[in-house]
């Protein structure tokens, strides 16, 4: 559960943090603090909300994550909503304060020595990656877009875990009896709708667009890092039931929208698997799915482009090494989406099974 706190935090050495970490004080002095607790990838994350609103619109996002109060947390989260404290941002556009800058999504993300901002119409957010601190504000939390919510401060968190040895990726991830099945290759390829009719089917959903990687024991793990699914807005209408879990937000120019699968498909999410096999989706002119082995170079090239050309800010060449570490090591299949989504789960399931022999 959700607790409020007075807990209070080292003091920061980089300016631009202690005056973020000053103004989410004084926000804290107006709306009593409210702290969270997740387990992000396997490292403890806290975050505490000067602002009850802006709370249930970040926490959304996380909720198969949560976990009761524990020790330390390895990324500490301090965030505050200026409409309802009337505490301002104390810092200037970060363009003026960060030379190194990129377009992210209709925002922009910026890279200085040690320090990663996030800036957007409606928020504003900074991480010190060696302290394991991110501040910052929004504007109102009625505010936020639908990617705000459904991929809470995404750019940072996976600066953060890639500084944790945990890879994100442009892939999605699906699980059965413990083996899981990472899905990758471009938009469109069918990712998203053979995650979800897995789901649908009783199988287990650890993302259907970003999920974290991360080498252990000699093979490899995937996490989860969010509780939201994402279609086409085309695609969606396929999955009508999913209509009453539209996560909230404005529409700031998404081409997806995005569904709470923690209650479109109750006890569907998990937060991480073993990952045992890669498949690419290509969508066929066939009712039923069906699955072949593949070749690893072939997997290579529809995997590793998607997987490493999202994210200007992160180091590429980890990325593209764990994405063909999985490919060299791991069994790989192209998985062939027909238009009958109830087939879909049999021919993961065969594909699973095979692997268990």
């Amino acid at each position: 559960m959700a607790s409020r706190t007075t807990d209070r935090l080292p003091a920061l050495a980089n300016p631009h943090m202690a005056s973020l970490h000053e103004a989410h004080e004084a926000a804290a002095r107006v709306c009593a603090p409210l702290r969270f607790d997740f387990e992000v990838a396997g490292h403890p994350m806290r975050c505490t909300f000067a602002g009850d609103d802006l709370a249930q619109a970040i926490t959304l996002g996380f909720q198969h994550l949560r976990q009761d109060a524990g020790g330390p947390a390895g990324l500490a989260v301090e965030l505050w909503d200026i409409g309802a404290s009337g505490v301002q941002r104390p810092l200037p556009d970060m363009r003026r304060l960060i030379d190194w800058h990129r377009t992210y999504a209709d925002g922009l993300v910026a890279k200085g020595e040690g320090l990663l901002g996030y800036q957007s119409p409606r928020l504003y957010v900074m991480i010190d990656l060696a302290e394991g601190r991110m501040i910052g504000c929004v504007t109102d939390a009625a505010d936020l877009s639908a990617y705000e919510i459904g991929k809470p401060l995404q750019p940072l968190l996976f600066a953060w875990l890639q500084s944790r040895t945990v890879q994100p990726i442009h892939a999605a991830l699906i699980a059965q009896e413990g083996k899981g099945l990472l899905l990758g290759g471009k938009g469109g390829s069918g990712k998203s709708t053979t995650a979800l009719a897995c789901a649908r089917a009783g199988m287990q959903f650890l993302g259907d667009d970003y999920v974290g990687i991360e080498r252990l024991h000699g093979g490899f793990v995937g996490h989860s890092l969010y509780a939201s699914a994402w279609l086409e807005k085309g695609h969606s209408r396929r999955f009508s039931a999913m209509g009453k879990h539209r996560m909230p937000g404005k529409d700031s120019g998404e081409r997806k929208q995005s569904f709470a699968i923690a209650t479109a498909a109750p006890g569907a999410t998990r937060a991480k698997c073993t990952i045992s096999a890669v498949a690419i989706p290509r969508i066929v002119d066939s009712e039923n799915s069906s699955f072949a082995p593949i070749e690893r170079h072939e997997t290579a090239l529809r995997l590793a482009p998607s997987a490493v050309l999202q994210m200007a800010h992160l180091d590429r060449a980890e990325i593209f090494g764990i994405a063909q570490d999985l490919v060299a090591t791991l069994p790989c299949f192209e998985l062939r989406i027909g238009s009958r989504l109830d087939l879909i789960p049999d021919a993961v399931s065969k594909l699973l099974a095979e692997l268990r022999k």
